[in-house]
Formats: C-alpha cells, structure tokens, sequence
C-alpha cells in the first residue's frame, strides 16, 4: 500500500468526515504514518462533495479557503461546519 488507488482517492471526497482521510495524494504511505488510512477492499463513501456547499468560500477567497478545513465541525461525520 505505497501508491494511492482512485478508490481511495474518491474515499477522500467522502461527507462522512470519519472516512475522508487519504491526505497523500499519490501516495498512501503517508497515510499509513499519520493515522488518517482508512480504505477497506470493496468499501465506498456514503456520499462525495460538501456536505453544505453553501459553507465553502468563494472563489477569491484565498485566505477563507485556507482556513476551511480548520473550522470546527456542528456534528460528528457531518461535513458541514
């Protein structure tokens, strides 16, 4: 499990927060190492996308976009913020 798969790449997109790791893009070693592994043979994500698109930042918005994925979630494995 050195080379990241597309399956596991589409896990990434996940909604459910708990499922969305895979922070290597190519590379699922880092995963591994950090914790953040969680692709199972034959698993799909409930959904892709935001989970409310309406909280994402604007296009233009560099310093909101960076800051984003630090915001502090309303629920566990909601995706929204």
């Amino acid at each position: 499990h050195v080379l990241a798969s597309p399956e596991q790449h589409r896990l990434h997109h996940s909604t459910d927060l708990s499922e969305a790791g895979h922070y290597g893009s190519d590379l699922s070693i880092w995963d591994h190492f950090f914790g953040s592994y969680t692709w199972r043979p034959g698993r799909e994500p409930v959904a892709v996308g935001l989970g409310d698109p309406a909280s994402f930042p604007r296009t233009g918005e560099i310093v909101s976009s960076l800051l984003h994925p630090l915001r502090r979630a309303k629920g566990p494995g909601t995706g929204s913020a």
